[in-house]
């Protein structure tokens, strides 16, 4: 994929989306290779870690990229580093919090999006469907909750009953982002936002495609030239 991009240097919006790429490995790592108990010095600990990664570098990474200029790194690893960090809390919450495994689902078929994203040529990035970002922060929130510490068992199970409807919402927007992807209708045919800069869900419009086909760009790209090119799924790319 870094390849695919070309090169490019970090900006410091990158080093934060970087960062939440490394909190979301540790908590990953944790929930697969630590015991199964946890003390509240433990969960606390754990739970500050992953409402910083989730509030703070989310949300600092966008004013970042737009001050000092969005990337096609940084549109790749936005949407990467929150797939990952949910594919973790997911981990973390079924493994301490009491959460379902159905839990884990959404996260792991996410990643059968970009599969077939990579294997069209294209280079995957985040979206602002009104309805996918709804879901997707009603599965966070789910999976804080089940992380927080001092939680009573009866709030436990209503947790687990809404995370497990949280979760099958999520598996149905899934499958309506892929046909809206990768269905009939290919992106070439949509209409095409105008979009000025690269930056993927931190810097795409409300109505942005999420699959950007760098191929045609690529050479210019790399020799340094101006590009202005009008891009199947996207619109005008200006670097």
């Amino acid at each position: 994929m870094r390849r695919r991009i070309g090169p490019e240097p970090p900006n410091p919006a990158d080093l934060l989306t970087g960062s939440r790429v490394v909190c979301a490995a540790g908590i990953l790592t944790a929930a697969v290779t630590g015991p199964g108990v946890q003390t509240q010095k433990q969960q606390r600990r754990l739970f500050v870690l992953a409402v910083l990664a989730a509030t703070i570098t989310d949300w600092c990474d966008g004013p970042l990229a737009r001050r000092f200029g969005p990337t096609r790194l940084g549109a790749v690893m936005d949407i990467e580093a929150d797939s990952l960090l949910t594919l973790a809390l997911a981990a973390a919450a079924v493994q301490w919090g009491g959460l379902s495994r159905l839990v884990l689902i959404p996260p792991i078929v996410r990643y059968s999006d970009l599969v077939r994203t990579v294997r069209n040529g294209a280079i995957f990035t985040g979206d602002t469907v009104w309805w996918c970002r709804a879901s997707g922060g009603a599965q966070m929130l789910c999976l804080l909750l089940a992380l927080a510490p001092g939680r009573q068992q009866s709030s436990r199970s209503r947790l687990r009953r809404v995370a497990i409807a949280v979760s099958l919402a999520q598996l149905a927007t899934q499958v309506l982002d892929a046909r809206r992807r990768f269905g009939p209708r290919s992106a070439s045919e949509q209409p095409q936002p105008k979009v000025a800069g690269a930056g993927g869900s931190r810097c795409l419009p409300r109505d942005g495609c999420a699959v950007w086909h760098y191929g045609p760009l690529l050479p210019a790209y790399r020799a340094g030239e101006p590009v202005l090119s009008s891009i199947p799924g996207l619109g005008v790319v200006r670097p």
